[in-house]
């Protein structure tokens, strides 16, 4: 009897709920340890209001059924509130770059294509040739890769934005 107050849910909570709702039939391993863990890492409190009925859509009316996808979005931006940027970054020691002074030949171009990175930084090697912290500029892979054969690739990063340079 009476009314009962709002229920307001952690950002670990609303995730194991999201989970929970939206299994899929044979989930990925992956995906099944980690909703175990978030559950049982959940507050007594909060397991005592999932038996009791409390579900993602009662706690959340309004809302229509929720895709795979959508459950991917919503578990991934809970996630990020707790990351710091070194957590989404690319460690420099595992950044694929191309030096200023090198050939664009075949080889670079399949190593870059096959690196699975963006974009590529251009580094000027001053006197030691490893030495990558000099930037000045990048690469977009998707119109390097878009480059036909009789195109031509300037030797340095132009500061002009044409549409059809890969710098």
């Amino acid at each position: 009897l009476g009314h009962r107050p709002l229920r307001k849910y952690t950002r670990e909570e609303i995730s194991a709920l999201v989970m929970l709702e939206h299994r899929r039939d044979d989930p990925p391993e992956e995906e099944k340890k980690s909703s175990l863990e978030i559950v049982k890492e959940m507050t007594a409190d909060a397991l005592e209001r999932q038996d009791s009925g409390m579900t993602l859509q009662k706690a959340l009316p309004l809302a229509d059924d929720i895709t795979h996808d959508e459950q991917l979005v919503v578990a991934g931006v809970l996630k990020t509130a707790k990351m710091h940027v070194k957590d989404a970054m690319t460690s420099m020691e595992d950044v694929v770059s191309v030096s200023l002074d090198a050939q664009l030949d075949f080889n670079t171009v399949s190593s870059i294509v096959a690196s699975g990175f963006s974009r590529i930084p251009v580094h000027c090697p001053k006197d030691d040739p490893e030495d990558r912290t000099d930037l000045r500029g990048f690469f977009l892979v998707k119109r390097l890769v878009t480059l036909k054969g009789t195109n031509t690739i300037p030797e340095e990063p132009s500061d002009d934005t044409d549409e059809d340079s890969p710098f």
